[in-house]
């Protein structure tokens, strides 16, 4: 994701679009990216008066390239699918204005697009994937064109439409251009396993990584070093973390009993995330640019015993039954560290924790980047459209708009509350925002067969049962999850080559 656009432009934006829908006052033009396309009032002698050496240069204009003046797709409706996980409830639809900002910004963002293009844009939310995909399957099996976009698990069905030949290529919708900085190339290109781009990222899609949150109150107590300057000072690191955890744990009442009583450095779960922030995905990239099955490292070994030992050694938290609900988490004021969704939290607004936002920790000083798994779903297009100018024009204009404006506000949203009186917080994020990373072989397989067992099992052992058996898993799932792996693009090359043979 890139560099966070400013808060103040996305609130001007809101007042200058709150005429869009629902009046007789023309919108605001959408830049068809001319340089021509310019337009200003008269110059004044106030105007006069100011010097070069008074102003700054202004920042060149951000455009698009969708020539919106020569584009009318007669209100032609644009259909997402969706369903209700992770951010897609909340920050994704709004049907009219709002006196919440985030509603209100994707509201305007709606009819800005519509206006546009002559476009309607509808949505449909179902209950789960589980009641999303059979409505997809069937829409692609009869051939309907009832649906422009799908908005997909971060696991659960990627590999399979990816295989089936049922979704369209980004690169091959008109109007898209993916060089753009509101598009993810990056993480598109981590998606992407074959010749083309089945799954799509932009700025359209609200990030859900997991973040660690830390009680503010127990480092100033303890008298622990400030955590936003370790991660400044690419000083935030495992070991550290480790280090300040093992400070704040504690047997409140000396009974030699740990429990929901005590006081631990980490609580909650998330503990999935640490091997990405480590700098250690599934796989990694070969020669011949196919991702390679690879957890045999000192790394991978390393943070896994790392967990268990703060299992063991009660620097973490391990709840007795192992249900969520017996998770000590950062509102019950007994942990320093904590994971946490970057999305606004209610239940820690509502509490009297002082809190603050970290990107989990780097393996140590010498990795370049943290890193930071998005557990948010892809974008997909479904090969039933009708009208790929219509789609690709749609898809366009919602991601610069939402770079534009809804990404800005989701930025003050999760900056509401206790985090708005954290001005360290925002560089928290953009750090969080700016290194959001996705592991390939985890969204393809991580739910099935040996992929599955090697990335699951490892952090349950290690964190509920207090054991580090990493070795033998590998030892016994590898050669099967990298079966897994050529399996997936075997599948893929055939699907391909059909496609190939069709034009």
């Amino acid at each position: 994701m890139k560099k966070i656009i400013c808060i103040c432009l996305a609130l001007l934006f809101v007042l200058s679009a709150f005429a869009a829908c629902g009046t007789d006052t023309p919108p605001a033009p959408v830049s068809t990216g001319d340089p021509a396309d310019v337009s200003g009032g008269d110059i004044t002698d106030a105007d006069a008066d100011t010097t070069a050496a008074e102003t700054e240069p202004p920042e060149p204009e951000r455009a698009h390239r969708v020539p919106v003046a020569e584009l009318d797709f007669g209100a032609e409706e644009f259909h997402v699918v969706a369903f209700d996980w992770q951010a897609y409830s909340d920050l994704f639809f709004a049907e009219e204005d709002s006196s919440d900002p985030m509603e209100s910004a994707i509201y305007m963002r709606k009819c800005v697009v519509e206006d546009a293009l002559n476009v309607t844009l509808t949505h449909t939310m179902y209950k789960s994937y589980t009641d999303m995909y059979p409505a997809v399957d069937q829409n692609v099996g009869t051939g309907d064109d009832g649906m422009q976009l799908i908005l997909m698990h971060c696991i659960s069905g990627v590999a399979s439409y990816a295989t089936s030949g049922v979704l369209y290529p980004f690169e091959k919708l008109p109007h898209i251009d993916l060089s753009a900085d509101w598009w993810n190339q990056e993480q598109m290109d981590a998606l992407r396993l074959g010749k083309s781009y089945h799954y799509g990222v932009s700025d359209y899609m609200i990030p859900t990584p997991n973040t660690l949150l830390f009680n503010k109150d127990m480092i100033e107590d303890l008298s622990l070093e400030n955590p936003y300057t370790l991660v400044d000072e690419n000083r935030w690191t495992l070991d550290k973390m480790e280090e300040m955890a093992r400070a704040a744990s504690r047997d409140v009442n000396n009974d030699g009993v740990w429990d929901e009583g005590d006081i631990y450095g980490v609580g909650g779960n998330g503990y999935l995330n640490f091997w990405s922030a480590c700098g250690q995905f599934l796989a990694h990239r070969g020669d011949d640019d196919r991702i390679v099955f690879d957890m045999s490292t000192e790394k991978a070994f390393d943070v896994i015993e790392t967990i268990a030992v703060w299992s063991r050694e009660h620097v973490s938290h391990v709840p007795s039954t192992g249900q969520e609900s017996d998770l000590l988490k950062m509102q019950s004021g007994q942990v320093l560290f904590a994971p946490g969704s970057l999305g606004p939290s209610k239940k820690l607004l509502e509490s009297d924790v002082n809190y603050g936002i970290l990107p989990y920790p780097k393996y140590n000083a010498e990795q370049e980047n943290y890193r930071c798994l998005d557990w948010g779903g892809f974008m997909a297009v479904p090969t039933t459209i009708r009208d790929p100018e219509m789609v690709g024009a749609t898809l366009e204009l919602l991601a610069f708009e939402s770079a534009e404006t809804t990404i800005p506000v989701f930025y003050d949203k999760v900056l509401s509350g206790q985090l708005a009186q954290d001005p360290d917080a925002s560089r928290m994020i953009d750090i969080i925002l700016e290194n959001i990373c996705y592991d390939p072989a985890m969204n393809y397989l991580g739910l099935s067969g040996s992929v599955f067992k090697i990335f699951y099992a490892p952090w349950f052992e290690a964190h509920m049962e207090r054991r580090s058996n990493f070795a033998s898993l590998y030892a016994e799932h590898a050669e099967p999850a990298q079966k897994q792996i050529d399996d997936l693009y075997a599948a893929l090359e055939l699907t391909e080559s059909l496609n190939d043979m069709m034009g």
